[in-house]
């Protein structure tokens, strides 16, 4: 899974993404650049504890928050969590996984060779 699976890419917004804005960059050879655009985050394939495969990525952010009556605009830090799960990726109990096997196939026919 880990060799197979691309990284998934994540973008902090305040605003919603807008298709037809990204279409019309798209086709102009432009990149799009959203106005309430905080962060983002690549989340890398990862294999769980539990043993469940998927994708997981931990970020810190700086969110800008402003008080509607005063105006005043205060800055707080927050961090961001993400795990990605592949439904029915779990292994069952005692057993090990197919990429685990491979793994050891692996390791066994270089140290034959």
């Amino acid at each position: 899974f880990k060799r197979s699976a691309l990284p998934l890419h994540v973008d902090f917004t305040h605003t919603p993404p807008s298709i037809e804005t990204e279409e019309k960059a798209e086709a102009e050879g432009k990149s799009v650049v959203e106005a309430g655009m905080i962060g983002s985050v690549t989340m890398l394939p990862a294999t769980f504890s539990s043993g469940t495969l998927g994708w997981k990525a931990t970020k810190h952010l700086a969110i800008e928050l402003t008080d509607p009556e005063t105006g005043k605009k205060t800055k707080v830090n927050v961090q961001v969590q993400i795990n990605a799960l592949v439904k029915g990726s779990k292994p069952e109990a005692g057993g090990k996984d197919a990429e685990d096997d491979e793994e050891a196939e692996e390791a066994a026919a270089a140290e034959a060779a």
